[in-house]
């Protein structure tokens, strides 16, 4: 072999090997990067979801905003029964801007803290609610078997599963508004009739998953239910 072969050969290997090397590390480096993404706290991972997450934190002190002016008002005129409804709701809202303000928004005591209340107050508030416009056109028979339900539901819901919880907290809430809008109905009360009819829409057709407009449909459910609190208190008082 001549010395010319002997250093083409090796010139070649050392090239191959170099290409080899160069491929290995390009490789290493994107499983390296992949396994940092994944290990970053969620809200690092992208700023458009943090971005999302601050705004329904936005949405949400708006709305206890709303029920902390509520709630005092119809505290001014003894309405107990609709301010204990509404605070459950604003209690809800304040966790949900702690929670939403957080990096990791899906775990934690604050995450356990904010479900059960928006629970609660899905359960709970518009039988109180209702119960409160009962008092207020003395239809005291539908005003009893209204919270009589939504408290059976509130006890009970902790032994049911969680297509049945799901159901009767459904049913409660609906049975409330329902009682409100039929109430406002017979007696001309406009801001009575709105509140219940957004309550309705802002359940029924807005939701709180996805986006409607480029808007985060969790945070227009959110307005939605601002305006019909200060339409519950206009129509209370």
């Amino acid at each position: 072999m001549s010395t010319f072969d002997f250093i083409l050969g090796n010139s070649y290997h050392f090239n191959y090997n170099s290409k080899l090397n160069i491929k290995s590390v390009k490789y290493n480096f994107v499983i390296y990067f992949i396994l940092f993404q994944e290990s970053l706290p969620e809200g690092k991972q992208s700023s458009s979801a943090m971005a999302r997450q601050l705004s329904t934190s936005v949405s949400d002190f708006i709305l206890a905003c709303s029920v902390l002016y509520a709630v005092l008002n119809m505290l001014h005129h003894s309405q107990f029964y609709s301010a204990t409804g509404l605070g459950i709701q604003g209690l809800a809202a304040s966790a949900g801007v702690v929670r939403f303000s957080m990096l990791r928004s899906e775990m934690g005591p604050v995450y356990r803290t904010h479900k059960f209340l928006s629970w609660l107050a899905a359960a709970a508030g518009p039988g109180l609610i209702s119960y409160q416009f009962c008092l207020k056109y003395e239809a005291m028979t539908t005003g009893h078997l209204v919270i009589a339900f939504a408290g059976l539901v509130t006890l009970s819901a902790q032994f049911m599963t969680a297509d049945n919880k799901k159901l009767f907290t459904e049913a409660s809430s609906g049975l409330g508004t329902l009682v409100v809008l039929i109430l406002s109905g017979c007696y001309f009360n406009y801001f009575g009739i709105l509140a219940a009819l957004i309550y309705i829409l802002s359940g029924a057709v807005i939701g709180s998953e996805g986006q409607l407009m480029g808007i985060l449909r969790i945070d227009l459910l959110h307005y939605g239910l601002v305006v019909g609190n200060l339409s519950f208190l206009w129509a209370l008082t």
